[in-house]
């Protein structure tokens, strides 16, 4: 991964995450010990369970990606949970 990151490249990456997200939503998925796993070095994505989380990637508690909707009727990825999320990994000058 490149010191920095262009907005462009950061927005891409937080679309990305948030696309994880959504499927992972749409999918029923609704377990506790899941989340989002990241490769620090390459930014590849993962839904893993904390016992199956690969070694030297960092592990994200998908509770924390994800809010209820606007109607209370279910939940949607938090947008700004996903933004932070990218912006952590992707630094932009």
């Amino acid at each position: 991964m490149k010191e920095y990151s262009t907005v462009h490249e950061r927005d891409a990456f937080d679309e990305r995450i948030f696309e994880i997200v959504q499927e992972y939503l749409e999918d029923g998925n609704d377990e506790s010990t899941m989340g989002l796993s990241i490769n620090p070095q390459t930014l590849e994505l993962a839904i893993v369970s904390t016992e199956n989380n690969p070694d030297g990637w960092d592990f994200h508690p998908i509770d924390g990606l994800i809010r209820p909707n606007e109607n209370n009727t279910g939940n949607e990825p938090d947008c700004d949970a996903t933004h932070d999320l990218a912006s952590s990994y992707c630094f932009v000058r």
